[in-house]
């Protein structure tokens, strides 16, 4: 049973470097979900018609009951293919996910993923799109953020009556326990298996021109304030509600002069983090120093990582493919893992060995490439990365925020 939640932008941007802002509140759409008889999980997918171009977007989301309506995961669609996933959160019970790209490249009606959900019991149940906060990038190459903060779409879940029973999906969707994501939760795009679209019972009519539910949610004229809460003392985009396992974290590397921002008061949390970066970071945060010989071919001379990356390269911490480095390609996060290994063993701080049977419980251990093993499993050992308690994600990209707990975590070990 899958059900399209589409989401009609047509937001005003604060003409600032502010990353989030927050509008008035607004009526939320409503709709009803009927799940069959002996089905456990159904689908919503999630349309997004915005017409001016963006980066990403960020959601936020609510359950009645945990126990009985369980968040699965957020499943990119086709329309955000390449794009960075955006932390895989929970904050006082709020679930937040999205997408990100560093470039405003999405536009137009986009469905730009699939929420999977688990349903246990008979009991009525509500499922609330609570935040949503469109991310664009500006003419100074920032990222500007407007935020929603009022329910956008509330959605009643239940058992479909005896009697009306066959009126909705008739393929059963498995249970899935599987959150994806990463480190303290980023990712969260490993699907369950998606029923399609096969009837419509329960549902509301809505706003969409499809004749599915629509949401609208714009509202130009609508002042925009600035975010008060507790946030980084640094970065106006690192507010603590968001990102609490980060955000310490972030403040006391920007101290140590490890990382900097990405703009004046912006350190972008949720975006990939490039090869080339993270070297310059790891070469900053141990002082590491070399004669060097020379550069991979593909590290621009001009470029403010080339001695960072030729130090790497000199010592034997950075091999790329054997010729080329890959500066501006993102890095995963079992090669961050390599080259930290790499890095505190040439500065005689080498974690302790570690059998491979430690990455057994991560259900995606398996998708670990060969050469990254050994430094995968001596991380996970030694407390440095702990994925999300299923998942180690080791092929997805790396954010900043996660860059940055990693090497807190290393640097305090």
């Amino acid at each position: 049973m899958t059900r399209k939640i589409k989401l009609p932008i047509t937001l005003a941007l604060a003409a600032m470097l502010l990353s989030i802002s927050i509008l008035p509140a607004f009526s939320a759409y409503t709709g009803e979900i009927t799940v069959p008889i002996g089905q456990t999980g159904f689908s919503i997918e999630l349309v997004v018609n915005e017409s001016e171009p963006y980066a990403g977007i960020e959601f936020g989301l609510t359950l009645s009951d945990e126990n009985a309506v369980k968040f699965v995961s957020f499943q990119q669609g086709g329309a955000i293919s390449g794009a960075s996933a955006s932390p895989f959160t929970t904050v006082d019970g709020t679930h937040y996910f999205g997408f990100y790209r560093s470039s405003n490249v999405f536009s137009g009606e986009n469905m730009v993923g699939t929420l999977h959900f688990t349903y246990a019991g008979d009991a009525e149940q509500t499922i609330t799109l609570t935040h949503m906060m469109i991310v664009r990038i500006d003419e100074d190459d920032q990222p500007v953020g407007t935020k929603k903060d009022s329910p956008v779409a509330v959605y009643t879940v239940k058992r479909e009556d005896s009697e009306n029973n066959g009126n909705g999906g008739d393929e059963e969707d498995p249970e899935n326990d599987d959150n994806g994501g990463s480190e303290n939760g980023s990712g969260g795009t490993e699907p369950g298996t998606n029923p399609g679209n096969s009837g419509n019972p329960g549902q509301s009519s809505g706003g969409g021109s499809s004749g599915n539910p629509g949401i609208d949610i714009g509202d130009d004229d609508a002042p925009l304030t600035e975010y008060t809460g507790p946030k980084s003392r640094y970065f106006d985009d690192v507010p603590e509600e968001l990102w609490p396992w980060a955000v310490d974290e972030i403040d006391n590397l920007y101290e140590a002069g490890v990382i900097n921002g990405v703009a004046e008061r912006l350190y972008a949390p949720q975006a990939s983090i490039t090869r080339g970066d993270f070297m310059l970071m790891l070469v900053r945060a141990y002082g590491l120093e070399a004669n060097v010989s020379g550069n991979f071919p593909d590290v621009p001379q001009s470029s403010y990582y080339y001695d960072a990356i030729a130090i790497a390269k000199e010592l034997g911490i950075a091999k790329g493919d054997g010729v080329n480095f890959a500066p501006q390609s993102f890095i995963t996060r079992q090669d961050m893992m390599v080259l930290i290994d790499r890095t505190l063993r040439e500065v005689g701080q080498p974690l302790p060995a570690a059998e491979l049977s430690v990455l057994s419980s991560f259900a995606d251990f398996a998708m670990i490439s060969d050469y990254a093993t050994d430094s995968v499993a001596i991380l996970v050992q030694s407390g440095i990365i702990k994925g999300d308690g299923n998942g180690i994600n080791p092929l997805g990209n790396t954010t900043r925020a996660e860059m940055a707990v990693v090497v807190y975590r290393i640097l305090a070990a």
